[in-house]
């Protein structure tokens, strides 16, 4: 995305695959509650999907710490493979595939001891 403006478009594309490829809907948009967003259009189309919009404040961090620790857990853990594996930092991309692949493999206990990738498609990893 180059351009603030794109998100709708690009969100509305990402939406409709989601449905398409999961036949699942997206039931919360979270954002810091810019200006740009409230386009009409764009809040008509996640109104007709059923998408909740939940705002939070611009730099408060702390109102989105799902995603914060999220992010921060897996940067830690691309940062000891890198280290353990004694790999240059140019190999962070895939570092970062590999370390997100891992942990949507994992079993977790809040969806029933299921990976994410089985609890989404049904079937287990390969």
């Amino acid at each position: 995305m180059k351009n603030r403006s794109e998100l709708p478009q690009i969100y509305c594309n990402f939406a409709n695959i989601v449905h398409t490829q999961l036949s699942q809907r997206i039931k919360v948009f979270c954002t810091h509650n810019p200006m740009e967003y409230k386009e009409t259009i764009f809040f008509q189309f996640l109104c007709k999907l059923g998408t909740m919009s939940q705002y939070y404040s611009p730099s408060t961090n702390q109102q989105n710490d799902c995603a914060k620790f999220k992010h921060h857990y897996i940067l830690d853990t691309v940062w000891m493979l890198l280290l353990s594996s004694s790999c240059l930092k140019q190999f962070w991309g895939e570092a970062t595939i590999t370390v997100v692949y891992t942990i949507n493999c994992m079993t977790m206990p809040i969806i029933v001891n299921q990976s994410s990738y089985d609890h989404l498609h049904g079937i287990c990893p390969a």
